[in-house]
């Protein structure tokens, strides 16, 4: 079995989500969500690698993802935002109890929120700037609705069929579908990036959002 084969690169796939997604998830299950932010930008970076095609495979998972955690623990400013989703899950879980169909609506609704605002926060410190600003993580948010919208519905599902069976399927398997978020969170970063003039010629994604804003502009 060569290392270039596809079962190989399977197994290593397998090996890579199966480690960070204990790690990610594990840390924030372990932290009460106050390690959250660090983390998803941990996970972020290791995403971008991915992304990027320079995650070796090779290299121990576990070394490289406290390295990135320890240059992402920066973003332990925003632990207040952890504290506000914190609160609302608490509020969300007495409303249903009391029966108060209106307030859990609106809980689970500033809890997406709140999450899809982390993603971001993590998204714009791995592929935009380390120093966040959160006007612009927001004008980076709102750019491009078509693809915020996914994302705040898939949070808006796993808030509210959250559940201890789900919080395993995280454990094991959880960094999967960060990924898979963090494709559409890196997408909006380039839009935002082009825009702010900040999109490097020799990117290779370059060719994407120049490809989409052509395409764009002849259907108009």
């Amino acid at each position: 079995m060569t290392r270039e084969s596809l079962f190989y690169k399977i197994i290593s796939a397998i090996h890579i989500v199966l480690f960070t997604s204990m790690l990610v998830f594990g840390m924030i299950f372990l932290s009460g969500n106050l390690f959250a932010m660090p983390v998803l930008g941990t996970a972020f970076m290791l995403g971008k690698d991915a992304i990027y095609k320079k995650l070796d495979i090779n290299d121990s998972v576990v070394k490289t993802y406290f390295k990135y955690l320890k240059k992402a623990l920066k973003l332990m400013r925003f632990c207040p935002i952890n504290v506000i989703l914190l609160l609302n899950i608490a509020g969300m879980l007495m409303a249903a109890k009391a029966e108060l169909f209106m307030y859990s609506v609106v809980c689970l609704a500033l809890i997406s929120f709140l999450l899809v605002f982390m993603l971001y926060i993590a998204g714009y410190y791995t592929f935009v700037n380390e120093k966040v600003s959160l006007m612009e993580v927001m004008l980076c948010m709102l750019l491009k609705p078509q693809y915020l919208v996914p994302v705040f519905a898939i949070m808006v599902l796993c808030t509210f069929f959250a559940s201890t069976a789900w919080g395993i399927v995280l454990f094991f398997t959880g960094t999967f579908f960060l990924f898979a978020l963090e494709v559409l969170v890196f997408v909006q970063t380039l839009y935002y990036k082009k825009m702010m003039g900040k999109l490097e010629e020799d990117d290779e994604f370059y060719y994407m959002i120049n490809r989409t804003e052509r395409t764009n502009r002849k259907e108009k």
